[in-house]
């Protein structure tokens, strides 16, 4: 049942973007941590959007596609939601691995 709620926490972490999944095995500070910090990454990205592009575009597939181009011309943005999305699902198998070793002791 444990391993469990490890798997859910990966699901989570893929599904809903990181820090959720470490709700999941209840290390709270670190999801705060986690989802403050991409929060602050995502509001710092569509703070630097150019705001005639949001207002004039109307909402249809072309809209998306635009803003996709966009964020993934964001180098920097792009790297740094990788790297914290490899961090919380690292640090989520590296606590499974912990707690399952001090079982087996």
């Amino acid at each position: 049942m444990k391993m469990f709620r490890y798997f859910f926490a990966i699901f989570l972490t893929l599904l809903l973007g990181p820090g959720v999944g470490h709700l999941a095995i209840r290390q709270y500070k670190k999801a705060i941590i986690i989802i403050l910090i991409d929060f602050i990454m995502t509001f710092y990205f569509v703070s630097t959007l150019d705001s005639t592009f949001i207002n004039s575009a109307s909402y249809n597939i072309n809209f998306f596609l635009e803003l996709q181009k966009t964020l993934f011309a964001n180098t920097y943005y792009v790297l740094g939601f990788a790297l914290i999305l490899a961090y919380a699902l690292a640090d989520i198998v590296w606590h499974a691995y912990l707690e399952f070793k001090n079982k087996a002791k």
